[in-house]
């Protein structure tokens, strides 16, 4: 289970860069699916008191404000670098 959630960090992080660089090249159904489960994800471990899912709830608010704003460069890359951090130390534990 671990490892799915892992891989699914990746997706996003991937996706959410992607998105960045491509703009309007890039779907963003994708990218917003995504989010919407990075935010299920991170308020579920939340109620079970994991309190690293605060950053992955904030990562997903950022990445779904971000189809419809424009998020500062730094922001978005340090989202999706937490995002591929934790998704590959999830694959490696």
């Amino acid at each position: 289970m671990i490892k799915f959630l892992g891989i699914l960090d990746l997706t996003a992080a991937i996706f959410f860069a992607l998105n960045l660089f491509l703009g309007r090249f890039f779907p963003d159904k994708l990218v917003l699916i995504l989010g919407i489960i990075i935010l299920v994800k991170g308020i579920i471990f939340l109620i079970i008191l994991d309190y690293i899912s605060i950053l992955d709830v904030i990562s997903a608010v950022i990445i779904l404000l971000s189809l419809t704003i424009n998020i500062h460069p730094i922001i978005s890359a340090l989202v999706a670098l937490f995002l591929l951090q934790k998704g590959f130390f999830s694959l490696i534990s």
